[in-house]
């Protein structure tokens, strides 16, 4: 009998080794993101929002909190043009109709959506970080909870960025919080070169 429970104690050490050295992975990755969050410019909110997503046990790239700064405002004049699969002639009026009545109190008009928009763009704020996704911009404010997207030809939309609206809208993967989302589904893919679906 003892010689039965040596065996399967030797056969399942290196499995526990293996978990050992993931778990000594995951730690060590979060003790570089920490490090690299403290030194961002980002109010103690944001970077407990971060450090809760780093419990998460998920090995997470630093490199994710390399490419976060914090108090920049990006000024930017309008929504970028294009014409979208639901028939719509620009962006501006396909984001107003899919997220206007998403903020308290509703955005009533397209002009008032645009003023919010650009005005959150330009915000200088530690609480709001930004995401440099390869020459395109993300800002996240996690207190107030809105995103927006900015590239080259302008705002690519604005909404509140709540995990319900998220999991809703987010194929096969149901995420936890709104940090872990922007990890997995914003900059990873950027990270890898792939090309996520517009929102």
């Amino acid at each position: 009998m003892r010689f039965i429970v040596i065996v399967l104690m030797l056969t399942s050490l290196p499995s526990w080794s293996r978990k050992c050295n993931n778990l000594q992975e995951v730690i060590n990755s979060a003790k570089v993101a920490i490090d690299i969050l403290s030194k961002k410019r980002l109010s103690s909110t944001v970077i407990e929002k971060f450090k809760k997503f780093l419990d998460s046990g998920d090995k997470i790239d630093p490199g994710f909190f390399h490419t976060m700064k914090g108090s920049i405002g990006m000024p930017t004049k309008r929504f970028r043009m294009k014409t979208n699969k639901e028939g719509y002639d620009d962006s501006l009026t396909y984001h107003f109709d899919k997220h206007g009545s998403q903020f308290e109190p509703k955005i009533k008009s397209k002009q008032e959506y645009l003023r919010r928009a650009k005005k959150f763009a330009a915000q200088m704020s530690d609480d709001i970080l930004t995401l440099n996704l390869n020459g395109k911009f993300i800002r996240y404010n996690p207190v107030s909870k809105e995103i927006i997207y900015i590239g080259p030809e302008g705002i690519g939309t604005y909404y509140i960025a709540d995990i319900k609206y998220i999991n809703k809208n987010s194929p096969g993967r149901q995420y936890k919080s709104v940090e872990e989302w922007l990890y997995y589904r914003e900059w990873r893919p950027s990270a890898l070169h792939v090309n996520p679906t517009d929102d």
